[in-house]
């Protein structure tokens, strides 16, 4: 979703985000446990190396953020001002879409995962830092 909002802002000047069809959450205000790529890896190295007990285990923060924080992070890193349409959600979506996801750290902690992982912010802000040194690398104008 990072990629997709980075683009959005380069390419449009805004991000399109779907409207909430829950009296619950405002637009833009649907949540996600969005983890750093880097923190993935750390944690798929330390479930090699140990090896920890078979079974499935969720991965993320253990911190819900919504879509909103993302793009203004996003927008931060790049120096730019966040504009916002918020745009209908599918109807095929609507019934089904899942408002708030938080990975349970519980089981990857009792197999002995301690390593904190990196903040929103600081993790969009390396992820955007590479997407434009890639960009300045292989799309020089």
């Amino acid at each position: 979703m990072a990629f997709q909002i980075y683009l959005q802002l380069l390419s449009e000047g805004k991000v399109r985000l779907f409207q909430s069809h829950s009296p619950h959450y405002s637009h833009g205000g649907q949540r996600r446990d969005f983890i750093y790529v880097d923190d993935v890896l750390k944690v798929f190295y330390f479930a090699w190396k140990k090896p920890i007990e078979k079974g499935i285990y969720n991965l993320g923060t253990g911190t819900s953020h919504s879509f909103l924080d993302l793009a203004l992070c996003v927008a931060r890193a790049l120096k730019l001002p966040l504009e916002v349409e918020f745009i209908p959600m599918p109807l095929s979506l609507q019934k089904t879409y899942q408002y708030y996801t938080c990975a349970s750290l519980k089981k990857l902690r009792k197999a002995g995962y301690r390593s904190p992982f990196l903040p929103l912010e600081e993790g969009v802000k390396r992820y955007v830092k590479k997407l434009q040194e890639g960009r300045e690398k292989y799309f020089k104008t």
